[in-house]
């Protein structure tokens, strides 16, 4: 359109200097042709006619003055219509230019050099509002007044022929609008090659500035509220990849934008949730649809937080698809109110007593716990809506008004009372009870707790008839005030033997009655007691009149609900004779040993000792070890018998204590014969897939809880493993939980991280480094040295605030030798410390996935398959046998008991089993060769003989399965092993 517009005067002038000039040379041809014809014509036609000279002449004149009229005449009709013609043309044209300007789809105006309107486009009228005006004629500075001199003067640089054009100006009306314009100016030339005038062409663009302005502050205000709020704001393209985060995001992470761009905001996502969370996301965006998940994304602390994504596509004003945009909101505290909501319900469900919530106004309950329930008698249903006055016995109802006022007054009161059962029994009651106000100050409901006295009235009176034991005991005893070390109590018998009346002593620290230089070790074993709540030693006693005599001291500490010492009790027995004994059998062992010994041989009977030792460790490991996991087995398993039969939850909580208890104990055995093992040379470890992240996890949800109730912060750091590692998954996670355990143990307040990193790596393994870091109590240089030796800890003292065998680090830097690592740690006192170990785990392919089955699952299989199978059990224990026997009639099969091996040999060979659990040390025939013997038995070639034993040596495992044993099961062992064992033993035999 510009080169059209810029040419058009031009080429219409010389379209019609074209046309004139053929015109005139038509008409000068027809004239020449004429007069030729003429000219041959005439002469011919005349000499033809006559001869006469005179004739001739006359005639010639003649025929010269009619050519002269003729061709006179001739060119006067041939110019009068040529002129016409070409007038027609003029106006076609100059119609047609007028209306070619006047449809253009841009502003066009065509001006002479007087700046006045040649033609105008529609659209010119239209941008600049002048309406239908008819502009041709019009000067162009009548029509715009308020056109400047910077105008005028592009126009005039356009008249001398100059091509000036913007592509964004300013132009400001008349009335004070203003537009914004894209124009240019351009010299148009007449046929004779002079400058005609100009042609302006203008494009308004005001309404795309409009848009680019609102834009822009679209842009800015989403900016603006995307970062001044809270909530984490994400968006992404049709790439699915991230493409913006807010400030608040930015600053919860800690991370540069450049970093979370993309995929890079995935690093940040817990482990556990990013395959879900990118699943979630893939699966919205992929059908354009809005999600809502949940996942833990790592703080700029190094903490995970709770998220809750909300994410939506977006579109833009034509409906095309853009992305998502997401808003994340941190529910950490959300999710830790839910779980301290649903810990309160738990409490309240499960409490062991009676919890109870009324409407202040109505005085009706409107929630009742089940032990409330349970000690007055009632379903729990009956007791919503049921007046609370109905709970008191009818002689207490006439006072519970003026406790009611009293709660209200004061917002809390306790009080004892007597209730009434619903089949009129009545009990006494402690009721614990709490008034709550809502926000106009007034009282709302109650919440109390009642408690059955009846138990502590009885023990009110087994105490006083202690009482009177206590009295009149002729042995030494002692009750001591925790909190103040000060004699509480003391029998006549304890107080005469030390020449005191028993009123001199009461109040009295208990140091009184230690000698001076017995007082310090005195004080640290007293604090050694608070915290194992029982211990006996010797020491000395003091009498009023300075005799000294020797004693032998049990005391039990006696703790409150949680586990505050309160008093302790001792027993004092005068040893004075057994010491006098136990010295002169000493001075006659070392006259003895005077006597035999030879300094020649010491050399030798140090060899013989040292081996003798080490045998009789061997043989005093092993010992200890059947010995402790024999009666541990009982408890464990009857224990687990009594859950499995339906308890209250305060036998519930201690069947949990026992189970506790001995885990403890067998946790111990274990440490000292894996230390034992290991300094043998006998420690080996087993092979299988590793799960890194899985391990981790263990060990964080074994001591979440603990670190919970210590306010301690547990995270947990990993990074992404790039190959399948195998090694021994038990000790890596058994090395870790040592670690942790201390940090939980020792920090009282901030946080224990665990992390893993690679350290190295080759062709064939992996070197991993496991770290546990603590902002505990740290550990002084000087102790570093012996922190991992066995039965060492950091503080030796009988004072010690913190308890253990001084194994676990020990057996940690052992494993990790094992392993191909090794240990250490750093640390600074008051500030925290830094535990590691390093293991080489090899790499391999893609381990198969197992199906996991619960314990329920194979109790049932165990039912489907195998019910009715009947079962040899053979041990030498009653205890043991008992706990087997419950535990397998419990699937539905038949059991069989023996009591040595003779005895299940015997009973073998009589009736066929489809299964045999077999104890190793029975009396008559052990285990092994009652084995044997069985084997030997016609149909029991593939029959199971489980080993069921309490030797837990790797030896003793090797001895079993070479005397026929299929599987090795250690004392003590939980339900869910025994029934797998079982199961897998019964399958694979093909039953």
């Amino acid at each position: 359109m510009q080169l059209t517009m810029r040419e058009s005067p031009g080429m219409l002038a010389r379209y019609t200097s074209i046309t004139q000039r053929q015109t005139a040379l038509k008409v000068v041809l027809i004239y020449a042709a004429f007069a030729t014809a003429w000219i041959l014509l005439s002469d011919e036609v005349l000499f033809t006619s006559t001869g006469n000279a005179a004739q001739i002449a006359s005639i010639s004149v003649l025929k010269g003055l009619g050519f002269v009229a003729i061709t006179t005449l001739l060119l006067h009709f041939l110019l009068k219509n040529t002129w016409l013609r070409q007038a027609s043309l003029l106006a076609e044209q100059s119609e047609l230019l007028q209306l070619l300007v006047a449809q253009a789809p841009a502003a066009i105006a065509m001006f002479d050099r007087n700046m006045r309107y040649i033609a105008a486009s529609r659209r010119w009228n239209e941008d600049y509002q002048l309406g239908d005006r008819y502009l041709t004629g019009l000067s162009h500075y009548e029509v715009f007044p308020e056109i400047g001199d910077a105008w005028k003067t592009v126009h005039q640089r356009a008249l001398r022929g100059e091509s000036v054009g913007s592509e964004e100006d300013r132009f400001v009306r008349g009335d004070g609008t203003v537009q914004y314009l894209k124009w240019q100016v351009l010299p148009w030339r007449a046929a004779d090659g002079r400058i005609g005038g100009i042609v302006i062409m203008s494009e308004d663009i005001t309404r795309r500035k409009q848009a680019e302005k609102a834009l822009r502050d679209s842009e800015q205000h989403f900016r603006t509220l995307a970062n001044s709020g809270s909530a984490l704001i994400w968006t992404s393209g049709t790439d699915r990849l991230c493409d913006y985060f807010n400030e608040p995001w930015l600053r919860f992470t800690g991370r540069p934008m450049a970093q979370e761009l993309g995929n890079g905001w995935l690093q940040g996502v817990h482990p556990a949730d990013l395959d879900r969370c990118m699943r979630t996301y893939a699966a919205a965006f992929d059908m354009r649809q809005a999600f809502s998940m949940e996942y833990r994304l790592r703080h700029a602390d190094g903490t995970y937080h709770w998220i809750r994504d909300d994410g939506n596509a977006r579109y833009d004003s034509y409906g095309e698809f853009l992305g998502y945009i997401g808003f994340c909101v941190d529910i950490t505290a959300q999710k830790e109110t839910e779980k301290q909501l649903r810990q309160y319900l738990t409490v309240f469900q499960l409490a062991g007593w009676g919890m109870v919530i009324t409407d202040a106004a109505t005085n009706l309950i409107v929630q009742a716990n089940p032990a409330f329930a349970r000690i007055h008698g009632y379903d729990n249903e009956e007791m919503i809506g049921m007046p609370l006055i109905e709970a008191y016995a009818p002689e207490a109802r006439a006072e519970v008004p003026a406790h009611t006022r009293l709660v209200h007054e004061k917002g809390h009161h306790v009080f004892e009372t007597m209730h009434v059962r619903k089949d009129g029994s009545r009990f006494p009651a402690r009721i614990d009870v709490t008034a709550y106000k809502d926000a106009d100050g007034q009282v709302a409901f109650r919440a109390a707790t009642v408690e059955d006295l009846t138990e502590r009235h009885h023990m009110e009176t087994r105490l006083r008839l202690w009482g009177e034991a206590f009295t009149h005991a002729e042995f030494g005893l002692a009750i001591a005030d925790a909190k103040t070390n000060t004699f509480r109590a003391v029998s006549p018998a304890f107080a005469h033997q030390r020449g005191y009346l028993p009123e001199e002593l009461i109040g009295q620290s208990v140091l009184t009655v230690f000698p001076e230089d017995a007082r310090d070790r005195t004080r640290q074993l007293i604090a050694a007691l608070d915290r194992t709540h029982h211990g006996v030693f010797e020491s000395e006693h003091i009498c009023k009149d300075g005799r000294r005599f020797p004693v032998l001291l049990d005391i039990t500490v006696i703790h409150s609900a949680d586990g505050t010492p309160l008093n302790r009790i001792a027993y004092a027995l005068d040893i004075t004779q057994r010491k006098q004994a136990e010295r002169t059998l000493e001075e006659y062992q070392q006259h003895l040993e005077e006597l035999v010994a030879r300094r020649t041989q010491e050399l030798s009977l140090a060899k013989e000792a040292a081996e003798t030792a080490n045998i009789a460790k061997a043989a005093f490991l092993a010992n200890m070890s059947h010995e402790i996991r024999t009666p541990m087995n009982g408890i464990i398993g009857m224990a687990n018998i009594m859950r499995r039969e339906g308890v209250t939850p305060k036998q519930a909580q201690r069947l949990d204590t026992i189970d506790l208890s001995a885990q403890h104990m067998l946790a111990i055995i274990n440490d000292i014969l894996d230390i034992s093992k290991i300094e043998a040379g006998k420690f080996l470890l087993e092979e299988g897939p590793v799960d890194i992240p899985r391990i981790l996890e263990d060990v964080g949800s074994i001591l979440f809880e603990r670190a919970g109730a210590k306010g301690v912060r547990l995270s947990i750091e990993t990074e992404p493993m790039q190959h399948h590692l195998y090694g021994d998954s038990m000790r890596l996670q058994q090395a870790l939980l040592n670690f942790a355990t201390n940090a939980v143990k020792f920090t009282e307040q901030g946080s224990v991280t665990l992390r893993t990193r690679v350290q190295g790596e080759d062709a064939d393994s992996v070197c991993l480094r496991f770290e546990v870091q603590d902002t505990g109590i740290g550990i002084a240089a000087e102790v570093m040295p012996r922190l991992f030796s066995a039965f060492e800890q950091a503080d030796n003292s009988m004072t010690r605030k913190y308890g253990g065998t001084g194994l676990g680090l020990a057996i940690t830097r052992r494993l990790a030798e094992l392993m191909g690592g090794e240990a250490g740690a750093v640390s600074t006192p008051g500030m925290g410390s830094t535990f590691w170990f390093s293991a080489r785990l090899k790499k391999g392919a893609e381990p198969a996935l197992k199906q996991a089955v619960t314990e329920a699952d194979v109790e049932a299989l165990i039912r489907q398959r195998y019910a009715g199978c009947r079962i040899l059990v053979a041990d030498d224990e009653p205890i043991n046998r008992e706990v087997a026997q419950m535990q397998l009639e419990a699937v539905g099969l038949r059991v069989d008991m023996a009591e040595d091996g003779a005895q299940a040999v015997s009973m073998a060979q009589e009736t066929s089993y489809a299964a045999i659990f077999m104890d190793m040390q029975m009396p008559n025939v052990n285990g092994l060769e009652a084995t044997q013997e069985i084997r030997r038995l016609p149909g029991y070639q593939r029959t199971p003989i489980i080993a069921m034993t309490a030797n837990a040596f790797a030896e003793d495992k090797a001895l079993c399965h070479e005397a026929g044993m299929t599987d090795f099961l250690v004392k003590p062992f939980d339900p869910d092993t025994l029934f797998s064992t079982l199961l897998h033993s019964l399958d694979r035999s093909g039953m």
